[in-house]
């Protein structure tokens, strides 16, 4: 009998049946819940409106694009067919993240430009909010290269990384004086 088995009793868990607080309230959900998921009934009917208005609003700011798709769309909405050989859409340039294309005829001088990206004081900003969003996570130009890699992105070289890196730490520099002038004015 020594290879019998025993048996282990295990203790049951004890079910929950609520506290004071959860047996109040669930008889007030179980009126007034509805079919409506639990976030919906969450979220307040007014946030419905401003979410259809900020839909509603143009776009704006930074985006990631195919450029294939992009001219693919552009070609095919914009221009007939037989104008699409004649208008040769390049990319002349880039400076990091920022990108200068050129649509140019092949039979006239018709040349235009633009860049993918705003330039203030003529420098790309989204090489500037790039650079900052890498300080601003903690990570540096060895992250940001091998984030834009993987993305299939353009990439900033170090010395640019390092110059937008300058840049921000002036500005960062002197609005930060300000704010600690400020502060020491309103103490006295």
């Amino acid at each position: 009998m020594g290879n019998a088995k025993r048996r282990v009793s295990a203790k049951r868990k004890r079910q929950f049946r609520g506290n004071g607080s959860t047996i109040k309230h669930s008889k007030n959900i179980s009126a007034t819940s509805t079919n409506a998921s639990s976030s919906k009934n969450k979220i307040p009917a007014f946030f419905d409106e401003e979410i259809a208005e900020y839909q509603r609003k143009p776009l704006t700011g930074n985006r990631i694009i195919d450029m294939e798709v992009l001219f693919k769309f552009v070609f095919a909405t914009l221009l007939p067919k037989m104008f699409r050989r004649r208008y040769p859409a390049f990319e002349d340039s880039t400076y990091g993240l920022c990108s200068n294309f050129v649509i140019r005829c092949k039979h006239c001088d018709f040349y235009s430009g633009f860049s993918s990206s705003k330039k203030t004081l003529n420098c790309p900003e989204v090489n500037t909010r790039f650079v900052y969003g890498m300080r601003q996570i903690g990570k540096g130009f060895s992250v940001g290269f091998k984030l834009c890699g993987t993305l299939n992105l353009p990439r900033l070289s170090k010395t640019a990384y390092t110059n937008h890196e300058n840049k921000l730490m002036s500005v960062i520099s002197e609005v930060s004086e300000l704010s600690m002038q400020k502060a020491a004015s309103e103490l006295f």
